[in-house]
């Protein structure tokens, strides 16, 4: 799931840039809990963020982003599947964006099966 997002967050740059280098310099990756009922998983960035209309489409089915010129081997389907496993642990995926300031992903998963997220 980290790496659909992580790759998914390389695609949109569109200068070429070594993966590993990418991830080293503008990638944080957090994990908290909140009472031990609920799992947090951040993954920011300080890149070059998403405008709303590329944010309101993120989890349709083949939709690639705004540089979908390149050859990558992306299919636009990483982020419906990360969302689709996330929602069979009852979980929930929030994806907030600034153009030119960077992204911010944030799931939360319950600790336990019964529990839900709203």
């Amino acid at each position: 799931m980290a790496h659909q997002l992580l790759h998914g967050r390389y695609l949109f740059y569109k200068e070429e840039v070594d993966l590993n280098e990418f991830i080293r310099r503008a990638i944080t990756v957090s994990i908290s809990m909140i009472e031990q009922h609920l799992v947090i998983i951040k993954i920011e960035d300080d890149g070059i963020g998403m405008n709303s209309e590329t944010l309101d489409k993120l989890f349709q089915r083949y939709y690639r982003g705004t540089n979908t010129n390149d050859n990558g081997s992306g299919t636009g389907l990483g982020l419906v599947i990360t969302k689709q496993l996330v929602k069979l642990h009852n979980g929930s995926i929030q994806v907030k964006s600034t153009p030119n300031k960077g992204t911010m992903v944030r799931i939360l998963l319950p600790t336990s099966i019964a529990e839900t997220v709203e």
